[in-house]
Order: C-alpha cells, then structure tokens, then sequence
C-alpha cells in the first residue's frame, strides 16, 4: 500500500480492483457463452462429413475383405478344377484301356477264345444259365 494510505483505502482499492476484474471476467465469461450465428449448423456440418468419412472407410475395409474372402475362394476353385481335370485323364486313359482291342484279345484268351478270321464264322450253341 501507498505512504499516504489507511489500512481501509487499501482494502478498498483492492476490493474495487477484484469487482472489476471479476465483472470483467464474468462479461468475457457471458461472450464466450455467446455464439455466432450458424456455429451449430457448422457442427452439424462437421459431424456430417466426419460421419460420411467414417462409413466410407468402413464401406471401403468391407468390400477389401470381401475381396480377398473372393479371391481366396476363387484360387480354391481353380486348385480343385486342376485336381478334377487330372482325375478326368486319368479315367479317359482307364475307359480307353479297357475298351482296347488288346485287353479284349488278353481276357477273351483266359476264356479260350481266339480271334476269328475274315472268312470263319463261328456258330455257338445257346447257353442256358
């Protein structure tokens, strides 16, 4: 405090100086308050956009892994396609061995047949079973 100051002027400076610095906090307090006009529609806005971005994120890792759960899929098939088209030669070799004439001269031997000349014709008598 000042030389030429009561103790009460003291009190009062200071007490004066906390109303005004206390009414001027409550005033910046009051406009901070105060919003300017289409602040809730730029939230809104904002919330919008962050939301679209969002979901086209989720949208996008979606279709990615749906993707992929395709392309897995797909390498199984083309696996299984080659496992089939071996299989399939496999028992186009098989049929044609089986219909070949050298397998039907061997199993027609172990019956005691031989193969006819161009000019014999063979007459086999009914058998009953």
């Amino acid at each position: 405090m000042g030389e030429g100051m009561s103790k009460k002027q003291g009190n009062r400076m200071s007490g004066t100086r906390r109303g005004k610095s206390s009414g001027s906090s409550s005033r910046s307090r009051s406009r901070r308050r105060r919003r300017r006009p289409g602040t809730r529609r730029r939230q809104l806005l904002v919330v919008a956009c962050l939301s679209a971005v969002a979901g086209s994120l989720f949208v996008s890792v979606d279709r990615t892994a749906g993707g992929r759960k395709l392309a897995e899929t797909i390498n199984e098939l083309r696996t299984e396609e080659q496992v089939l088209v071996t299989r399939l030669s496999e028992e186009l070799v098989r049929v044609d061995s089986l219909s070949s004439r050298e397998r039907i001269l061997v199993a027609g031997a172990r019956y005691g047949l031989r193969p006819a000349s161009d000019d014999e014709v063979l007459h086999l008598p009914d058998v009953e079973p």
